[in-house]
């Protein structure tokens, strides 16, 4: 599939996908009139899987993030980010802030005092990307700030100092590229508590756990595919007021491992030893011992890994649970579909809902959720996203 996006983009580029998403009851004749059979393949499933998506935000989602994958620019998602309702673009976290995907929404043009980009790391390409689109509200940010004395921004606006920004404070709105959570952002929000932040990096929505999609049944078994911290697991735990059968958690990094082993055995993060069940391997298509490539943000399988894992099929290690999975949840850095294949004889006989994340690869976003509907073709698809960042999509399979 990889190939075909790329003859897609190279052949019909954008035009092509507005053509289709005016086209829809005319498919049949469209793909007539293609000459290449390949690419008259990848529309065909292009067609199949928009027509598998339960809701219009899928749907939006979906064409914008297939255009963002196949064109290389990032704004075709942000338009579709842009038309989710207000409801579902509010920021997961505990201040009352705004995100800027709500407050551009919002924005009429009428704004009092300046505005200033505040960024502490060097993010030049998501900076630059910010401030682009800034532009297209017609908003001109006064300056930007960072407290890195060594930080050079790669766009036309100054540096402006400490004291300049503290001054600014009273009257300004700082547009935030660090995530929210962060000890220096957090610090900000402490000095000046009275200040109008806005939040371009942050998280939106209930991952995986999305109420208006999914709810918990009876019994629930629950298969955390890349459980990290065991974040997912605890918010399952939740999910479900407690009562549930079994958590299966594979993490294969060494010390993400030990790091759960952890909190598994602080009495404060509320597991129940006798129902979970941790893992120290990735989810995939075989067992096997592959390369791995780890950082602070993201783990991933390469070629060139300087560290190995062990890896299992989540149809052979299932032979020896009593329960099958009711919810699988993945989020495997680009190993989702070989996860996926090691999970088929498991996803045709039991059903289980799937929560899959299908943004690590630009392939993604088509071959995952083919290759879920050749397994069960009643699933009802739906599409949702939890950032400000064009990280953290999920596919869900209900």
């Amino acid at each position: 599939m990889k190939q075909l996006l790329k003859r897609i983009r190279s052949r019909f580029h954008n035009d092509i996908l507005a053509e289709l998403s005016t086209m829809q009851d005319q498919q049949n004749s469209l793909l007539h009139e293609l000459k290449n059979p390949p690419d008259s393949t990848a529309l065909y499933n292009i067609n199949k899987v928009y027509k598998a998506l339960a809701d219009e935000i899928s749907r939006n989602l979906f064409w914008g993030r297939l255009q963002m994958n196949i064109t290389g620019d990032i704004n075709y998602f942000f338009d579709s980010l842009l038309k989710m309702p207000l409801n579902i673009l509010k920021s997961e976290n505990d201040r009352n802030t705004d995100n800027c995907l709500v407050f551009l929404q919002n924005y009429n043009g009428n704004h009092k005092g300046k505005f200033i980009i505040f960024a502490e790391r060097q993010h030049n390409g998501r900076i630059k990307w910010y401030y682009e689109l800034f532009k297209k509200y017609n908003i001109e940010p006064y300056g930007i700030y960072s407290p890195k004395t060594d930080f050079l921004p790669q766009i036309p606006l100054p540096l402006i100092n400490e004291k300049e920004f503290q001054n600014a404070m009273k009257d300004s709105t700082i547009f935030l590229i660090e995530r929210s959570h962060l000890p220096q952002t957090q610090a900000l929000y402490n000095k000046f508590p009275n200040a109008t932040f806005i939040q371009c990096y942050t998280r939106i929505g209930t991952q995986y756990f999305d109420k208006d999609i999914i709810q918990p049944i009876q019994n629930e078994v629950f298969v955390d595919a890349g459980a990290y911290g065991l974040k997912n697991s605890r918010r399952f735990v939740e999910w479900t007021s407690g009562e549930y059968s079994d958590i299966h958690a594979f993490e294969p990094d060494k010390k993400n491992y030990k790091n759960c082993l952890k909190i598994l055995k602080n009495p404060q993060n509320n597991f129940d030893s006798q129902k979970i069940k941790l893992v120290q391997k990735g989810l995939y298509d075989k067992s096997a011992t592959i390369s791995f490539n780890m950082n602070k943000r993201k783990s991933t399988i390469s070629d060139d890994g300087i560290l190995t894992i062990k890896t299992i099929a989540l149809d052979k290690y299932m032979k020896n649970q009593e329960n099958p999975p009711t919810f699988i949840k993945m989020d495997v850095e680009g190993a989702e579909l070989a996860a996926l294949k090691g999970a088929k004889e498991t996803i045709k006989r039991h059903r289980p809902r799937l929560a899959i994340c299908i943004y690590h690869k630009p392939e993604d976003i088509l071959d995952i959720p083919l290759y879920i509907l050749s397994l069960v073709p009643d699933y009802k698809l739906y599409i949702r996203h939890y950032t400000t960042w064009k990280i953290e999509t999920v596919l869900y399979c209900i």
